[in-house]
């Protein structure tokens, strides 16, 4: 059993507008039986509100422009029903928050002034401003501010810290435990180089450390600062490492000669500019050495 009562002072247009009340007289016990519910325009017009016997107070779907919880002075701000399981959040007719079982959509700005704890995953799309750096054990760095060329680094199981640009021409290495900027580079190991290398600088003190602990070395010796040029030498050391130990030098001679010197200093081999080649030195006997050049009176033979 229902009563219907037309309010014509609060709608006293057309029947159709008029709200009707219903007022269940009989016992309810189904969970969700309705008690009360107010439709438009008859008792069996269009039901825009009801009260449940649990105490629920249940409103028409709504849409995005009119939500069905709003305010009088805003119509279209409130929350209204997208679907099954799914919520929305109206401003100004606009949809800016989606509410779903799998999760929650913001559309627009948010703004936390306090801590926010996450129990799932935080999708954002676009822009995220905070009014304090982020944690490095929340997954920021702690760092309000970079200077340009700054390095972030893990100095701790929950710290970030920077290492600030080097000067020009410096070399990132490691200490074993921190990142660092060093002018000279020295190697652990090989330096493997695939492709042309080429010097910009000057050589100081004319070497190229090829094995440290020993002697053996490169050395370029144009003098510091100059080019390697006419009078200038190119030495090959050895200690008593390889096949042959000692030492050869190779000078670019003056007038376009290039000469070639054995450890003790002295001149083996002369290419003139023009092509001629004197060698010194060679046996005046078959050394018995295969491939080994000997001066037979004048002539020179190889040893077979």
């Amino acid at each position: 059993m229902s009563v219907s009562l037309g309010l014509d002072r609060i709608h006293p247009s057309a029947a159709a507008d008029r709200p009707h009340i219903l007022r269940y007289s009989t016992t309810r016990t189904t969970s969700d039986d309705g008690v009360m519910e107010i439709r438009a325009g008859s008792a069996s017009g269009t039901r825009v509100l009801r009260i449940n016997k649990d105490g629920q107070i249940q409103g028409a779907n709504g849409t995005v422009l009119l939500p069905t919880y709003s305010l009088e002075s805003d119509k279209d701000s409130g929350l209204y029903r997208i679907g099954a399981d799914n919520l929305g959040l109206s401003l100004g007719g606009t949809k800016r928050w989606d509410f779903a079982t799998g999760g929650s959509t913001l559309t627009g700005t948010l703004t936390v002034s306090g801590a926010v704890t996450l129990q799932s995953t935080l999708a954002v799309t676009g822009a995220v401003t905070l009014t304090v750096p982020l944690a490095a054990a929340q997954g920021g760095t702690g760092s309000a501010s970079y200077t340009t060329g700054d390095l972030p680094y893990a100095s701790g199981a929950t710290t970030i810290s920077k290492l600030a640009i080097g000067a020009a021409n410096r070399v990132l290495t490691s200490t074993g435990s921190a990142p660092q900027w060093v002018e000279s580079l020295t190697l652990g190991g090989t330096l493997a180089v695939t492709g042309v290398s080429t010097l910009t600088g000057d050589i100081v003190a004319g070497q190229i450390v090829r094995r440290s602990g020993t002697n053996d070395l490169l050395s370029l010796l144009g003098g510091a600062g100059a080019d390697v040029a006419n009078g200038a030498w190119l030495t090959l050391f050895g200690t008593t490492h390889g096949t042959f130990p000692g030492q050869a030098h190779y000078q670019v001679g003056t007038g376009g000669q290039h000469r070639f010197f054995s450890a003790d200093g002295t001149e083996r081999i002369n290419i003139s500019a023009t092509g001629a080649i004197t060698i010194t030195g060679l046996p005046t006997s078959n050394p018995g050495v295969t491939g080994q050049l000997w001066n037979d009176g004048g002539t020179v033979k190889i040893s077979a």
